[in-house]
């Protein structure tokens, strides 16, 4: 086990989750995170740049690399 403090559970007021509990995290996605994920990965997808081209699609404007919003 990690030392104290390093584990990540460090001043968590509640203790660590169990089963059955249920948590939720939001975040608002910038065009920087579009950016670093493309440079990490070179996905250019034109969706995810050109704007005229993502509002033609269903989603209507631009999308966000999947792997942006699946990671923690």
């Amino acid at each position: 086990m990690a030392e104290s403090g390093t584990d990540g559970w460090a001043g968590v007021i509640k203790g660590r989750s169990k089963v059955g509990d249920a948590a939720e995290r939001s975040r608002r996605t910038s065009m920087a995170d579009i950016v670093a994920f493309t440079e990490m990965t070179g996905d250019r997808n034109p969706p995810h740049y050109d704007r005229a081209l993502a509002e033609s699609t269903v989603f209507g404007k631009l999308i966000v690399q999947g792997g942006v919003t699946t990671g923690s």
